[in-house]
């Protein structure tokens, strides 16, 4: 989905004017009416006595977090875009439910886990840009093109979970050490000499800022 998708799937809600939370305030004193347990395979949320389905499939998911790369979008309109891509029927929630479904989107996401909120530091992957990478380990521990497939998110998680060595851990590798300033081993430097493109995430600017830059660069 580019962006000019996005930006209409912003334009086809106007009800929700004013309810933006700060992401410092998402998950304090918001709870869940029911709770996932870690050996389920959740495809809806019951949030305040309502019952709200969501695309659990892996290959959807995948689709909700792309708004949050997009630098074109504010952060409130990538959250907005997230959920809509993730909730069947989001032009119909109950505005009152907002701040729980923000949390159970990003709580699912996480599989059944949130993270406290940190120092922000480089990124080590992109699904965007290392999905490739990440679906080759995984073919080979389900024995098969996982694109052939169509399962949960969660599912897919645990495979993630069990990728060893190859090409994406020594990517992330070598980026933890570029990102800590670490020396790089000889056989590291000469991967990354080799895959330069590959290895470095490249920081996004907005569209104007991006053409600012390519100007400056005397790139077309």
């Amino acid at each position: 989905m580019d962006l000019k998708e996005r930006k209409q799937l912003l334009n086809t809600r106007n009800n929700l004017s004013g309810w933006w939370i700060s992401p410092s305030s998402f998950f304090k004193g918001v709870r869940m009416v029911e709770k996932w347990n870690d050996y389920d395979l959740p495809q809806f949320a019951i949030i305040n006595g309502r019952k709200y389905e969501f695309n659990s499939d892996y290959k959807s998911i995948l689709e909700v977090m792309k708004p949050f790369n997009d630098p074109d979008l504010l952060d409130e309109e990538k959250i907005e875009c997230a959920c809509y891509l993730f909730y069947e029927d989001w032009d119909n929630v109950v505005v009152e439910d907002l701040r729980e479904l923000i949390e159970t989107m990003f709580l699912f996401i996480g599989g059944n886990k949130l993270e406290e909120s940190k120092k922000q530091e480089k990124p080590l992957m992109d699904w965007e840009k290392d999905l490739s990478l990440i679906i080759s380990p995984i073919n080979k521990i389900v024995g098969h093109d996982i694109r052939l497939d169509s399962f949960h998110w969660w599912t897919f998680l645990s495979y993630f979970m069990e990728i060893g060595e190859c090409t994406f851990n020594t990517y992330v590798g070598i980026r933890n050490k570029k990102n800590k300033g670490k020396k790089l081993e000889t056989h590291e430097q000469e991967i990354y000499k080799n895959n330069m493109k590959a290895i470095n995430l490249v920081k996004k600017y907005d569209t104007t800022t991006q053409q600012e830059i390519d100007e400056i660069l005397g790139k077309r």
